[in-house]
């Protein structure tokens, strides 16, 4: 479940949820590339994530049952399925809200650590424990759903038309193991399982992938139009889609792997590495006079995509460990005249930020002043954070009466520079001495997002840039 819960994390830092009309049909692999989408959206990414893993995962639709006099809640579920994502573990349902940005916490001292400490709590512990969904309430802002809502969840196996062919299932036997990749899902043994549980009533099939492809077919052309222009900065800067695509996949040759094959001029794979490297490029970040020699139409579609640059390149320093780069990348994203695009991901990451570096009343501020359609779980982020550092101090408090000392020196502080020398080479990671000077995203590394969906590399570095090569 610990992976699940890294998995989780992984997929609501990258996909920041938004109501654009032009995301509203995307796929899984679109959601990835733009990061953003739904929160139908990104139960999808999360459990594909989860499949590629070996973690049975489903989504759980339940009526958003809003408490008498609530109208910000009644007017929020507008009459839809809310939905949650139950990873199957231990026999039993773990339950993550894809709305909130959060696992359901459960019971205080349990195992597998959530929030305030707390398990992620389970289906049948919600069913029988109202007061488990009631601390996700705010003052004047309740949690949508209640356990006799949770009581009459459908269990749906996520799975589009292509995962249900026998094609699908072929296919994913012939690949190697160097590109194994999960394609099928055997939905009647997953169905199966699921009915075997005491907390689950009914099973079925999730519509949302169907009703998305239909969707998709039926936009009108300047729907159509507008998407084809948020695709553009792409197709003009293959360096970007290289980048973006290598963030992604996050693969990472060891050195001891890379002397197996007898070659002294190989160098390591590091997506991580290379796609830091790309996003600092000039053609994908121009200067602004740069930018200024161009002709309007297509300043645009450059200045768009550096902008993008800027922030996946914080969410990289981010994973990374460069949080204090991370911030100042945010930062510049969110100084840019495009930047409310993005305005949910640059200030929630940086929130994370903050968090990170041990800034908890910072963090906390900005989570508080969350407007984002994840403003519900960012509060609810603010409060826990805020709760913990009170909690913090309490303890700091009854530790100040006089104590013998006990011979050890006190350890010196790491500086700025130790601190991010450290964090741009993470564990198993393979040093990077090629890199941008002063940039750690560079020093590539795998985390737990990119390299938690157990995908080997399928391509070499080249092979992730669109047809026209890199120009």
């Amino acid at each position: 479940l610990e992976q699940a819960t890294q998995l989780f994390d992984w997929a609501v830092r990258n996909v920041t949820l938004n109501d654009d009309p032009r995301m509203a049909t995307n796929r899984p692999w679109q959601t990835l590339i733009y990061g953003r989408g739904t929160a139908e959206q990104r139960a999808w990414v999360f459990a594909g994530l989860c499949r590629q893993r070996g973690l049975p995962t489903v989504v759980l639709q339940l009526p958003a049952a809003a408490p008498a006099g609530n109208d910000e809640t009644a007017s929020t579920s507008g009459g839809t399925p809310w939905l949650w994502c139950g990873v199957l573990d231990g026999g039993a349902l773990h339950l993550f809200d894809p709305q909130l940005g959060l696992p359901v916490p459960g019971p205080s001292g349990g195992p597998n650590g959530g929030p305030d400490g707390r398990s992620v709590a389970t289906l049948a512990q919600v069913q029988a424990d109202d007061t488990l969904l009631r601390a996700l309430d705010l003052p004047g802002s309740a949690y949508p759903p209640t356990a006799e809502a949770a009581k009459r969840a459908v269990a749906c196996v996520v799975a589009d038309g292509f995962a249900l062919s026998w094609r699908a299932a072929e296919l994913q036997q012939q690949l190697s193991a160097a590109n194994a990749v999960s394609l099928s899902i055997d939905a009647d043994a997953l169905a199966t399982e699921l009915r075997a549980l005491p907390s689950v009533d009914e099973v079925r099939l999730w519509p949302a992938p169907a009703r998305l492809v239909a969707q998709a077919a039926g936009r009108g052309r300047l729907l159509r139009e507008a998407i084809a222009v948020e695709f553009r900065p792409f197709c003009w800067q293959p360096r970007l889609w290289k980048a973006r695509t290598l963030h992604l996949r996050g693969a990472l040759e060891t050195e001891e792997e890379a002397k197996r094959r007898n070659d002294a001029l190989y160098d390591a794979v590091n997506d991580h590495r290379t796609a830091g490297q790309l996003y600092m490029s000039r053609r994908v970040r121009p200067s602004d006079a740069r930018l200024e020699s161009v002709a309007p139409a297509k300043r645009t579609i450059y200045a768009r995509g550096k902008a993008d640059a800027t922030y996946w390149l914080g969410l990289l320093q981010y994973e990374l460990g460069a949080y204090k780069s991370s911030l100042a990348r945010l930062a510049e994203a969110d100084n840019d005249p495009d930047a409310a695009r993005r305005a949910g991901g640059i200030r929630y990451n940086r929130g994370r930020a903050l968090e990170a570096l041990g800034q908890i009343e910072e963090a906390a501020a900005v989570f508080a002043a969350s407007e984002s359609p994840q403003q519900h779980g960012d509060r609810l982020r603010a409060r826990r954070l805020l709760a913990g550092l009170e909690s913090a101090g309490e303890s700091d408090a009854a530790s100040d009466a006089p104590r013998e000392p006990e011979g050890q020196p006190e350890p010196e502080a790491e500086s700025d520079a130790q601190e991010e020398t450290a964090a741009a080479t993470p564990a198993a990671a393979t040093p990077a001495a090629d890199g941008p000077a002063g940039d750690e995203a560079t020093a590539g590394g795998p985390t737990t997002g990119d390299r938690a969906t157990g995908e080997a590399p399928s391509a070499t570095e080249n092979d992730a840039t669109p047809a026209g090569g890199d120009q």
